[in-house]
């Protein structure tokens, strides 16, 4: 689980981090997702650092803006500021995907939800932390918010949209645009995928449930 880490600096300063707890056999170590920088108010969550200058942030809630309280005299309309984004790695990964056959067929599975889904894409590609949970976090300060800005990446709707993902329509809409994509109007666009991975016994399963088989038949390797 994500907590905020607080560190007493000598000077007088507070910094912060969000780090979260990882059990290894008997041992827990920390592990870290963001830095905060300086703390300017740890009761409302307020942090300043050279990227962002001012600003509010919640384990719930992500990065937001600073309450009024806290903005600096003659700061400009937050509204014609400037982003300052995290850019390299999802602008080199998304030029890249264009370029890939099946891209279409990844944006079409879920059209209506195409922003999530490649939002999602591009967290767990991109990103060394796999929980689902920071991935809100991780787009609002990444280019793949301006990419792909209606993405629904709250804890509860991410959940939603996993579910979905994995209906059975939505496999068969992929398939069907993946294989056109890659073979065309060719007769093998209409053919069987069939996955070989699997358990090299194939009757592992029966033996499992304590079923005898006549014979075993093994995977060459």
């Amino acid at each position: 689980m994500a907590y905020i880490r607080y560190i007493n600096n000598p000077n007088g300063a507070v910094y912060a981090s969000v780090v979260e707890g990882v059990r290894t056999r008997n041992k827990v170590t920390q592990r870290f997702i963001a830095n905060l920088d300086r703390v300017i108010d740890r009761e409302k969550g307020i942090y300043k650092n050279r990227e962002r200058g001012v600003y509010q942030y919640s384990l719930d809630s992500g990065y937001s803006q600073i309450p009024e309280e806290f903005a600096p005299a003659g700061t400009a309309d937050p509204q014609k500021e400037k982003l300052i984004l995290d850019f390299g790695d999802s602008y080199v990964l998304e030029k890249y995907l264009r370029t890939l056959p099946f891209y279409g067929a990844v944006c079409s599975a879920m059209a209506p939800e195409a922003d999530t889904l490649l939002s999602l894409l591009f967290y767990r590609i991109l990103i060394d932390r796999k929980a689902y949970c920071y991935a809100r976090s991780w787009w609002e300060g990444n280019y793949a918010a301006l990419l792909f800005p209606e993405a629904r990446l709250h804890s509860q709707r991410v959940r939603e949209f996993l579910a979905a993902l994995g209906k059975e329509e939505v496999q068969r809409s992929f398939f069907t645009g993946y294989l056109t994509a890659i073979y065309g109007k060719e007769p093998a666009a209409s053919g069987i995928l069939i996955d070989s991975t699997g358990p090299k016994d194939i009757n592992a399963v029966y033996k499992l449930l304590g079923i005898e088989c006549p014979s075993t038949i093994e995977r060459d390797n």
